[in-house]
């Protein structure tokens, strides 16, 4: 129990932290000085996807213990049981 509670607040974590940092997307591009629109156009593109892969992943994590919340303790038993 005190495992899928400290998983979902790592995940809830995650995911906020990505929420937060997409908000100074415009001043990281804008931190780099003088560049052509292209290449601020792929900072924030960067910014944006590196920070969407990591709410994705923080987010299939919560799904999955949603869906199954119990296979861990499950399997735990069976094998016990099975030696």
């Amino acid at each position: 129990m005190a495992g899928q509670i400290l998983l979902y607040i790592g995940a809830v974590s995650v995911t906020l932290r990505g929420i937060a940092h997409l908000f100074p997307t415009r001043n990281v591009a804008a931190g780099f000085g003088q560049i052509s629109t292209d290449n601020q156009r792929i900072i924030t593109t960067e910014w944006i996807t590196d920070n969407s892969y990591i709410e994705d992943k923080s987010s299939t994590i919560m799904q999955v213990r949603i869906v199954t919340p119990y296979t861990g303790q499950l399997n735990d038993e069976k094998r016990l049981k099975d030696e």
